[in-house]
């Protein structure tokens, strides 16, 4: 009965890793739901519909989970990523019943562009925090020129 309940518990290694580089897991998270929106969206073309609903499955937990670590109380960006994560948590339950592939097609676009705009985020933070700044070194030395 104990081996059963500890399957329930958080998972120590995905907090772990969020605590060590939350930018590069939130990167991988977004890359791993538009792979399984993808792979839903061919497996409906392919008539594999149960195969569909599991990856859309997956999909939506990744995105859940995304979405539960959010902090709310940082302010309007995070408020706007937790509708945003709503907004696509609802259009992939509407996807399960969907004929059409378009409904995928529109999620696999919304996710690959808030993932590249992620990825710039993160760039631009990496950039900032290096201790030999080329961009940072650039400005002062027009600044002091």
């Amino acid at each position: 009965m104990k081996n059963e309940l500890n399957q329930y518990t958080r998972n120590q290694s995905f907090d772990q890793a969020m605590e060590a580089n939350p930018n590069t897991l939130i990167t991988l998270l977004l890359e791993a739901a538009i792979e399984k929106v993808s792979q839903a969206k061919q497996s409906h073309k392919n008539q594999q519909f149960a195969k569909k609903g599991f990856l859309l499955g997956r999909a939506t937990a990744i995105i859940d989970g995304l979405r539960d670590r959010l902090d709310i109380s940082l302010g309007q960006i995070a408020m706007e990523f937790d509708q945003f994560y709503n907004d696509i948590d609802t259009s992939l339950q509407m996807a399960i019943e969907d004929e059409g592939v378009e409904l995928l097609t529109d999620i696999i676009n919304s996710l690959t562009e808030i993932c590249h705009l992620w990825k710039d985020v993160v760039s631009e933070i990496e950039l900032e925090q290096m201790p030999f700044n080329p961009v940072v070194m650039q400005t002062e030395v027009a600044m002091a020129a």
